[in-house]
């Protein structure tokens, strides 16, 4: 699919890998940007990435706690790839959009049981 599909269905399978190698990336996706779909909320603010990783730091004492520097590192680099997959507009308004998954791309990871995956990469839905 990376090879040989479209732009869109290529980003897509990327961002499943991501989503399937990073829990960070993943939990992030199902736990605080499908809330602000549900909650009809317009953008995804920065400080929610800040926000989250006190979240798991509290669920798990054994995370570790990086310097800011890092943590807006990985902000960054989150945020960029929302961009690139479509669910918020822009770098700048961060603003929320509904993604809609390639068939091509679900099919794969409903043949491949990859449940997980499937429930981060539709919080839109």
């Amino acid at each position: 699919m990376v090879r040989d599909g479209s732009t869109q269905v290529a980003i897509q399978a990327v961002f499943a890998a991501a989503i399937k190698h990073s829990t960070l990336l993943g939990d992030f996706l199902d736990l605080v940007v499908r809330d602000q779909f549900r909650m009809f909320r317009p953008d995804l603010p920065r400080k929610m990435w800040d926000q989250y990783l006190e979240q798991c730091r509290n669920r798990d004492p054994l995370m570790p706690v990086w310097q800011d520097s890092t943590a807006n590192k990985l902000a960054d680099c989150v945020y960029r790839i929302l961009v690139e997959v479509g669910y918020i507009t822009d770098s700048k308004t961060y603003r929320l959009k509904s993604v809609r998954i390639s068939g091509e791309v679900m099919s794969y990871l409903r043949e491949n049981n990859e449940q997980y995956v499937i429930r981060c990469i539709q919080v839109s839905i």
